[in-house]
């Protein structure tokens, strides 16, 4: 009995080690945290603080199992006063709430064509970005997801009916345009 009952306890701890979080084995000083079985998000480090330039890959390999990165989890970048440039992966599809919150010297940031959602605040703060497109696949965009932007010319490339834009989502926007 005691055989069987240590034999299941191995087992659920080895599944659920499946998505606990682990450092990618790729080239990247990024964190990762496995989301299903084939997908994977960035997650909050302390140790991005001081990183002026982030290219997120498409792939990642935790305990030799290789996922996708399919979103920025919340807070992700949260304040990384010195970013100025991220790349993102093409087969994003989520920036969380606050990913990029007061990154107050990101630039240069181009959103994938799979992203569907811009979180609450994900770019809150970012008063050195100038340009963005949102692509037509965004169907939602949170709360002050670019308040406080100043200098941010926005284009969303999708007509307002078809976007759901929650509350102050463009406050002190330079400009904000819909191109259908």
């Amino acid at each position: 009995m005691k055989k069987i009952l240590l034999f299941a306890l191995m087992a659920i701890l080895f599944a659920s080690s499946a998505f606990a979080a682990g450092t990618d084995e790729s080239e990247t000083p990024l964190k990762f945290k496995a989301t299903s079985e084939t997908t994977a998000k960035v997650i909050k480090d302390k140790s991005y603080k001081n990183l002026e330039s982030v290219v997120i890959p498409e792939k990642v390999t935790i305990g030799g199992k290789e996922y996708s990165v399919t979103a920025i989890d919340r807070n992700a970048f949260a304040k990384c006063k010195s970013l100025k440039n991220i790349e993102l992966p093409s087969c994003l599809t989520e920036i969380g709430n606050s990913a990029f919150y007061n990154c107050k010297s990101l630039s240069n940031v181009a959103i994938p064509s799979k992203v569907s959602s811009i979180d609450l605040g994900a770019f809150a703060g970012c008063m050195s970005l100038t340009n963005i497109v949102v692509p037509e696949s965004v169907n939602n965009i949170g709360n002050s997801a670019f308040g406080g932007c100043k200098k941010l010319d926005l284009v969303i490339e999708n007509s307002k009916k078809n976007v759901r834009v929650q509350y102050d989502s463009f406050t002190n926007c330079k400009s904000v345009k819909y191109t259908k």
